[in-house]
């Protein structure tokens, strides 16, 4: 589904990452490991188009992705490390108000509530919840979208073990269904995962 070959990332004109290659198949979860600063978010934004400056070669199902050709930013959902929530809506709110354009039902929003544990406080402002709640709030937007790649950074960060276990779940449930997913992270989440290191 992803191809990247000899990727060079810049930012502000400074070389962040160098001839990285990488592929990414169909019902594959590939994990980006690396340190703070080491080009996790970078990688991922300039795959997406959100930063321009970069070289190389990417292609979504074997078409080259260009600036004028938007076929993976379509296709596809990113959740970066702001979450993207409004403190001053409650969290059905926050869904509802999306950015990125979700096909549901409001019986599948429910739905999507109760897997992250969040059903009993739709109703709560996003301020009031701790960190970890507010990362499962943007969590449950997965099930709310047709995308068939996930550019998540760092998923697991901030969640306690049974908010783990619902993002296994949720990452299993999905590459069934035949979508794929790009993560970054720290360490190693999951053994069957893929893995490439940038540092």
């Amino acid at each position: 589904m992803l191809e990247v070959n000899n990727l060079n990332c810049f930012r502000s004109n400074e070389s962040i990452l160098s001839d990285l290659s990488f592929s990414l198949d169909k019902g594959e979860v590939l994990e980006i490991i690396g340190t703070n600063g080491s080009g996790k978010t970078t990688l991922l934004r300039t795959l997406l188009g959100l930063i321009k400056e970069s070289q190389g070669e990417i292609k979504w199902n074997g078409n080259l992705v260009t600036r004028e050709n938007q076929i993976l930013t379509s296709e596809s959902f990113y959740q970066g490390h702001s979450l993207a929530l409004k403190g001053r809506l409650t969290v059905i709110e926050n869904i509802y108000l999306s950015a990125h354009p979700l096909n549901f039902e409001t019986d599948k929003l429910m739905e999507s509530l109760e897997r992250v544990n969040l059903l009993n406080k739709k109703d709560v402002l996003v301020s009031e919840l701790s960190v970890g709640q507010k990362k499962r709030v943007s969590i449950a937007k997965w099930l709310l979208t047709d995308a068939r790649l996930y550019l998540i950074d760092e998923p697991f960060s901030a969640l306690d073990d049974q908010g783990h276990k619902a993002v296994e779940d949720l990452i299993k449930e999905l590459i069934n269904r035949g979508c794929s997913f790009l993560l970054t992270g720290h360490r190693k989440s999951n053994e069957e995962y893929g893995a490439f290191h940038l540092d």
